[in-house]
């Protein structure tokens, strides 16, 4: 009552409220008053703020907010902060059939970064009807919008995985969305996690990591998971300048990379990028004898090697000019 005789005071009232709710979290009725005065002061963003907040359905409660939003609507159809609101109240009310409907209509008018918030809605509303691969579209859609969605695009996908936790499509989404968070190693790991739960997005899953590698060079983990999947498909090529490029920014990852290369040289084993590699891998190691022996192997496979091996033999003898063997 005081907040509509004297509007003014709106902010003191406010306060108040807050700090009941820290006293008596389970009063969440307050967050249903808040959000009728916002709503009367046609304060349709702060409103829809307080219905986000709301964790338990009170149907009396919610009634007027949503007769205020539809009546809003209908005064001022192209008001994309009502249109955002009535979602948000919708979705609370589980009308999830509405849900679709205003948000396609609204998307209709405009879908860009102001309406984003409303495919967060709409994948909410498919993950309560059980469409997990149609609310993580729209999570991630939400996110490509609107990059500052990020947090909570993530929240939301994190939510989809705890309970379809094999579903490659998500993690793809999570991996994607991640690096705006700053969580890089987190998202190369929800990128491998869907390669390996289907390898057929390998070609998604490697652009994503390029793109990691690109924004983030210092981080090693997107160049590790790329020798990870190059492997896993066969391409000994493209695993062995993967490799390469990793060893190049982090010698420290020679011990890790070391089995794949042997892989790769006992089912190739004339194949001189590999023993070329292996000698990489092997100086890195302090292991001069055997890398000196790959790099004759090279050698003795292809003549056209002589400038690498030439050169990795001089850079050997300059770190131990005693070393007999390069």
């Amino acid at each position: 009552d005081v907040a509509l005789q004297v509007p003014e005071r709106m902010a003191e009232i406010q306060e108040s409220f807050e700090i009941l709710l820290d006293r008596y979290p389970e009063t969440t009725e307050v967050r249903y008053i808040l959000a009728g005065l916002h709503l009367s002061r046609k304060e349709y963003r702060a409103a829809t703020a307080e219905l986000k907040k709301i964790q338990s359905l009170n149907a009396d409660l919610l009634a007027p907010v949503l007769a205020g939003y539809r009546a809003a609507l209908k005064a001022s159809p192209e008001d994309v902060e009502v249109r955002l609101g009535l979602s948000a109240a919708l979705l609370l009310s589980k009308q999830f059939e509405q849900v679709h409907s205003l948000g396609a209509e609204t998307l209709r008018i405009r879908d860009d970064e102001t309406t984003a918030p409303l495919q967060i809605d709409l994948g909410d509303a498919y993950l309560e009807k059980g469409d997990a691969v149609s609310a993580v579209k729209r999570y991630y859609n939400a996110y490509r919008k609107n990059p500052a969605l990020a947090s909570e695009a993530v929240s939301k996908l994190e939510r989809v995985l705890e309970t379809h936790p094999n579903l490659s499509l998500g993690s793809l989404a999570l991996g994607k969305v991640l690096p705006e968070t700053g969580r890089v190693p987190e998202a190369v790991a929800r990128l491998l996690g869907a390669f390996r739960s289907d390898p057929r997005i390998s070609e998604g899953v490697l652009a994503e990591l390029d793109r990691i590698r690109a924004s983030h060079p210092v981080s090693p983990e997107a160049a590790a998971a790329r020798v990870e999947i190059l492997f896993t498909l066969g391409n000994d090529r493209a695993t062995i300048e993967a490799i390469s490029a990793l060893l190049e920014c982090r010698p420290d990852s020679a011990r890790f990379l070391l089995p794949t290369l042997e892989s790769i040289l006992s089912r190739s084993p004339r194949l001189a990028p590999a023993l070329l590699a292996m000698a990489r891998v092997q100086r890195a190691l302090r292991e001069t004898e055997r890398a000196a022996e790959a790099c004759r192997g090279a050698y003795r496979v292809d003549r056209g090697s002589a400038p690498q091996v030439i050169r990795l033999c001089f850079e050997m003898i300059a770190e131990n000019p005693k070393a007999p063997h390069p």
